[in-house]
């Protein structure tokens, strides 16, 4: 019964920082966008902070990966491609994103005798 009162735990997991190089398409929603991954790799369907001047303005999530005209899972660094981003903030040239990941994990009781 006491474990059903515990909330669940976030585990946050950093996999990479691209650099924005050039916007492509702006909707209303969703933004095209390419860049270089300077640090890990980006993932589609991954989470991403938006950092303009260091600061954080927004949030958002990668729905589709592009490198060289070609769909793909993930741009690894060093490498230039194009993702779609979906989120509410506007993206500009010179912007950083951080991709990460969000697992939510079960806590659990341990009792020691």
């Amino acid at each position: 019964e006491l474990t059903k009162m515990l909330s669940n735990e976030k585990i946050v997991k950093e996999i990479g920082i691209m650099k924005i190089l050039a916007i492509f398409r702006t909707e209303k929603s969703s933004m095209i966008v390419g860049g270089r991954v300077e640090d890990g790799k980006v993932r589609k369907d991954c989470l991403v902070r938006v950092k303009r001047d260091g600061e954080i303005i927004g949030t958002g999530k990668v729905s589709r990966c592009q490198m060289a005209k070609s769909e793909s899972k993930e741009i690894p660094s060093g490498s230039e491609g194009g993702i779609t981003f979906e989120g509410k903030v506007k993206i500009e040239e010179g912007d950083v994103l951080e991709a990460y990941t969000e697992e939510s994990k079960a806590r659990a009781l341990v009792f020691k005798v």
